[in-house]
């Protein structure tokens, strides 16, 4: 077992479904502006899915988590409009 803890996918999904926009910014945060680093969190932000296979846009959507809908809106590179 591993004490790692949450996956950044995890942590994606759950900011999602509690509308907790601290940990989305810090999440979004611990990627560097490097260029690499921002390639992979928009990789991470256009790939995610919860176990039924909704993208994090249409997680945040169902839940009611409107402001961090408008956070992950403001990201460049994110795809709006992904196929479930």
């Amino acid at each position: 077992m591993s004490d790692e803890g949450a996956t950044p996918r995890e942590l994606l999904l759950e900011a999602c479904r509690r509308n907790n926009t601290s940990l989305l910014a810090d999440l979004i945060a611990s990627f560097d502006t490097k260029k690499s680093n921002k390639a992979q969190l928009v990789d991470l932000l256009n790939t995610a899915r919860d176990a039924v296979g909704r993208h994090a846009l249409h997680v945040a959507a169902g839940c009611g988590s409107y402001e961090v809908l408008d956070i992950l809106l403001d990201q460049e590179g994110l795809e709006v409009d992904p196929i479930d």
